[in-house]
């Protein structure tokens, strides 16, 4: 998952998504994967949406595992 401000440093991106019952931002036993979510990166001021080095947008949607990846990335900081 992301750090407290939900910010990555990276050139990849990728974590997973789960329905978080209790919040506690540990995914528990009862608490299933999310499936079929589009992930979109943003610029830091959360507005700004984030394309990857070919152009394409910077997005990926959660596998049955609720895993996502986004790569070829140019450095910067995302949310």
């Amino acid at each position: 998952m992301f750090g407290p401000d939900k910010t990555l440093f990276v050139t990849g991106a990728d974590a997973f998504r789960f329905y978080d019952n209790d919040l506690d931002g540990v995914q528990d036993q009862n608490e299933a994967p999310l499936a079929d979510v589009v992930v979109t990166l943003y610029q830091a001021d959360g507005v700004t949406p984030v394309y990857d080095i070919y152009g394409n947008p910077a997005t990926d949607t959660t596998d049955a595992q609720g895993k996502w990846f986004i790569d070829s990335l140019l450095e910067g900081t995302y949310v």
